[in-house]
């Protein structure tokens, strides 16, 4: 039987914090299930029993089940399943978050070319006031 399905008053899967160490002096760990490749989310939670390094904030899968990783790898029957499945919603959330940047960036560049435009019609052509200073 597997460690992380096992159950009992001795062995209890709940999350602790990731000691902080000589080489690990922030206490943090990437996360196992929702980590790989060029995406890392460190984590300062690991299971007490497995050891295993996992995120504690709840997730909300795509069926409405709030789930936190702690709970996904420790209830999942196929891990790399729920593995590719939590990187892939976490690469996705990182990829639409950057496209809302580009996007008001783009709309922030539009807005200040509209107001430069109106400027210049009103006959505004930014001039530059010279003022003295008392020395």
């Amino acid at each position: 039987m597997k460690i992380r399905f096992h159950h009992s008053e001795k062995y209890q899967h709940i999350p602790i914090r990731i000691p902080k160490t000589e080489k690990n002096k922030d206490g943090t760990k990437p996360c196992k299930l929702c980590s790989g490749g060029r995406i890392r989310r460190k984590t300062t939670w690991m299971c007490a029993t497995c050891e295993v390094p996992l995120c504690t904030r709840p997730l909300m899968d795509e069926d409405g089940a709030c789930l936190t990783h702690h709970a996904r790898w420790h209830s999942a029957k196929d891990l790399m399943a729920e593995h590719k499945r939590c990187h892939a919603g976490l690469k996705n959330g990182r990829e639409s978050r950057k496209r809302v940047r580009e996007e008001e960036t783009l709309n922030d560049i539009e807005v200040g070319e509209e107001e430069t435009l109106n400027n210049i019609e009103a006959g505004d052509e930014g001039e530059v006031v010279k003022t003295e200073t008392m020395i």
